[in-house]
């Protein structure tokens, strides 16, 4: 059976999303449950706490994406893998209101934010994902980072039910016939 690249990419955004949503991956990172809350309510929290939240809403998107991207890279050149992953942010970037999901201030700033984390995790071995995030959040959430998230992301790529594990392997099994480069 011939794959669209396309329809694989629109997949894994789609995966990447509900795992963001899933009560498991918050609670890898020490939380009972997703935190759910509105703009409104955003206002009476720690400043703290929104910041840690919002990198890992962010982070486990691009992780998530990139353990499937890392499939596709093996499969395509650089300069492929480069339209791969315009084409998917993109694709991401036109659903309204994903930019405030993720607490962007512009699109700008989230395309830049999603291609750097994507060419992060991309640029290094899947079983080191943990480390990247742990690298990442050192620079994003400053002094806010908690040391658990460290244990939290290994978990992520070790367990064979994670989340991320299940994407790499999806996203190997649907490239194992061949595909069609239609972004």
């Amino acid at each position: 059976m011939t794959q669209s690249l396309k329809a694989v990419l629109t997949e894994l955004i789609g995966i990447s999303a509900n795992i963001v949503l899933d009560d498991w991956t918050w609670r890898v990172f020490g939380y009972r449950k997703r935190p759910r809350r509105g703009a409104f309510f955003t206002n009476f929290i720690k400043k703290s706490k929104i910041i840690r939240e919002t990198f890992l809403v962010r982070e486990i998107f691009i992780m998530c994406s990139s353990s499937g991207i890392i499939e596709i890279s093996k499969k395509v050149d650089d300069e492929l893998l480069s339209k791969v992953i315009k084409s998917m942010v993109d694709n991401l970037l036109d659903y309204d209101g994903i930019t405030v999901a993720f607490r962007f201030n512009s699109k700008r700033e989230a395309e830049n934010y999603i291609i750097d984390g994507i060419y992060d995790y991309v640029n290094a071995e899947f079983k080191e994902f943990n480390s990247v995030l742990f690298k990442r959040a050192q620079v994003y959430t400053e002094k806010y980072i908690n040391n658990g998230w460290f244990i939290g992301a290994t978990r992520l790529v070790i367990e064979p039910q994670s989340p991320v594990v299940i994407i790499n392997e999806t996203t190997r099994s649907l490239l194992s016939d061949e595909f069609i480069y239609d972004l």
